[in-house]
Parts: structure tokens; sequence; C-alpha cells
């Protein structure tokens, strides 16, 4: 019987766990609460434009999109102006 009451510990632990891995975190790492509202295609796209706009001949060129966050700018942003402010911008 006391084996039960460990593992209702346990699995009620990871509950709460999980929940509050899930409340927290967007507002603890602010790259998981970005909102693109362009599309790929939308980027890439610009991209071309503004190339091409500044007599850029793209032909021969291949194109790699690639999303990346920079952590240590993250961090001195949230250490800085604080969390809120750092997930404002």
């Amino acid at each position: 019987m006391k084996k039960w009451l460990e593992y209702l510990i346990i699995v009620l632990a990871g509950i709460v766990g999980a929940g509050l891995f899930f409340g927290f975190y967007e507002k603890v790492l602010p790259s998981a609460a970005v909102d693109l509202k362009l599309s790929k295609s939308d980027v890439v796209a610009r991209a071309r434009d503004f190339w091409t706009g500044r007599g850029v001949n793209l032909s021969g060129y291949q194109e790699a999109t690639i999303f990346s966050a920079d952590n240590e700018a993250s961090v001195y942003l949230q250490k800085t102006v604080g969390i809120d402010s750092a997930n404002a911008l």
C-alpha cells in the first residue's frame, strides 16, 4: 500500500512540474513567445526584393532560410531591462 502512495506523489509532482513548465515557458524564454507574422516564402520574397532593389543580380545564387536567436543578447536584455520589457521587444 505504501508503494502506491509513493507512485501517486511522483505522478502528482510530475503533473505539477509540467504545469509550471508550460505555464512559465513563454515568460522565461522570450524566443518561445515570438509571433512570426511572415511565412518563409514572404521572408524570402522580401529578401529577394531588398537585394534586387539595390542592384544585386541574384541569378546563380541559391537561397537558405535560417531562423535563430542570439541567446547572449537575450540574456543581456533580460538582465538590463527585465524579462517583461525584453519580451515586449
